[in-house]
């Protein structure tokens, strides 16, 4: 079977399967589940890939929530993998489309799987369920797991306001401040007290100090998430958290460490007692960027008739997929669900992961992807032209 009929083979499997994943994707999309809560998705999506014949192992990488569905056929080799993604986000639910990313990349496994069964080709396919990717960082606790470490390639497809191959992200990580002083009367002997609040302020106002003497790919942003118990009391206990982002993981942990002194100095100055975190499931990495990977991805989306943008900026967000691209050659694309500009972790885009645009995005994702996966195992140079591009990244860091 030559690469044309095989990827005839996925679309048809894709096409024949699609009112199924349509539920299941209306299903997920009405019953949002927020990190490393996802025990419905993840039940329903496992309980599928296995009515199809994969292997699933639940609880991964030391999460409720995760799963890996693998198929193998003959010798195992090239292995494929796709990350599907479930979760929701807090009062707005699927406003990111998740339950797109989760079915496409589902899709993209079932069609991949059929094309290798068929043919007799030897590969592996492995879907991986991801939770937490708002803010959860599912991808890397199961990095760190060492999940990823035998695959040859991993790809996956997130709605948006336009269709792109893979893109940069920037880095993510966070710093919670808790500081403590000493209460008193804030009239009648506040000069008795140590004031906590005084502290978060002026970490605030050195951080914002700290923004003219950054490059523009950064971000710094932060919020007050305890100021005080009392009005006429001096107070004795506050807390902020603050989110830091770079383009580049070195200029990251540069600035992680100055926010980080921002609030020892604050601590210093004002008297008070300085508790600081960092999250385990940071740093969120940037995407590294696959051109040959990204190549692939782009002709086969083209090839079924989608328009794709030929040159697209590097994302000033973030993901825990950069997490597994600095583990092994990786794509994220992004496919258009809703008209250009309109923003992510909209309602409009909420509503169009529920509706027509999400269904029809889930087929021509999990269509591309299939076929990007055909292209790996029937051209295995093309995996050696990924893994060399990814190990010169590598080389430079980036």
């Amino acid at each position: 079977m030559n690469r044309c009929d095989a990827k005839e083979v996925a679309r048809k499997q894709i096409d024949s399967l699609k009112e199924q994943l349509f539920e299941l994707s209306d299903r997920i999309h009405q019953n949002p589940e927020i990190k490393h809560e996802e025990y419905k998705a993840c039940e329903w999506l496992s309980e599928y890939l296995t009515e199809q014949g994969f292997e699933v192992e639940t609880k991964v990488g030391g999460l409720q929530t995760s799963f890996t569905a693998k198929k193998v056929f003959g010798s195992g080799k090239p292995h494929i993998a796709f990350c599907a993604e479930y979760d929701a986000l807090p009062n707005i639910g699927h406003a990111c489309g998740h339950n797109v990313i989760g079915l496409a990349s589902v899709a993209a496994g079932l069609g991949l799987a059929r094309a290798l069964e068929e043919s007799g080709k030897d590969g592996t396919v492995t879907v991986f369920g991801t939770p937490g990717e708002e803010g959860g960082g599912g991808k890397v606790y199961m990095a760190r797991a060492g999940l990823f470490k035998d695959v040859d390639a991993c790809l996956m497809i997130h709605p948006a306001d336009r269709t792109t191959a893979g893109r940069t992200s920037n880095t993510s990580g966070r710093w919670r401040f808790k500081f403590y002083g000493r209460s008193a009367h804030g009239a009648g002997n506040p000069h008795l007290g140590i004031n906590a609040l005084d502290a978060v302020l002026q970490t605030f106002n050195m951080v914002n100090g700290l923004r003219q003497h950054t490059t523009e790919d950064c971000r710094l942003m932060g919020i007050i998430t305890n100021g005080g118990q009392s009005v006429n009391a001096i107070p004795e206990v506050a807390e902020c958290w603050f989110s830091i982002r770079a383009a580049r993981l070195d200029t990251h942990q540069q600035l992680m460490d100055r926010v980080k002194k921002c609030a020892d100095a604050a601590a210093l100055a004002t008297g008070c007692k300085l508790e600081s975190e960092y999250p385990e499931h940071y740093p969120h990495n940037p995407v590294r960027i696959n051109e040959p990977l990204n190549e692939v991805l782009t002709e086969n989306l083209e090839a079924l008739g989608i328009e794709v943008d030929p040159s697209p900026e590097g994302g000033k967000g973030s993901t825990d997929f950069g997490n597994v691209s600095w583990e092994v050659p990786g794509v994220h694309g992004y496919i258009a669900i809703v008209p250009r500009g309109t923003g992510g972790h909209s309602t409009e885009l909420r509503e169009a992961a529920g509706s027509e645009p999400g269904h029809k995005a889930i087929v021509d994702a999990g269509s591309a992807l299939a076929m990007s996966g055909i292209d790996l195992v029937w051209c295995p140079e093309l995996i050696k032209k990924a893994w060399e591009d990814f190990e010169e990244r590598a080389r430079q860091g980036i």
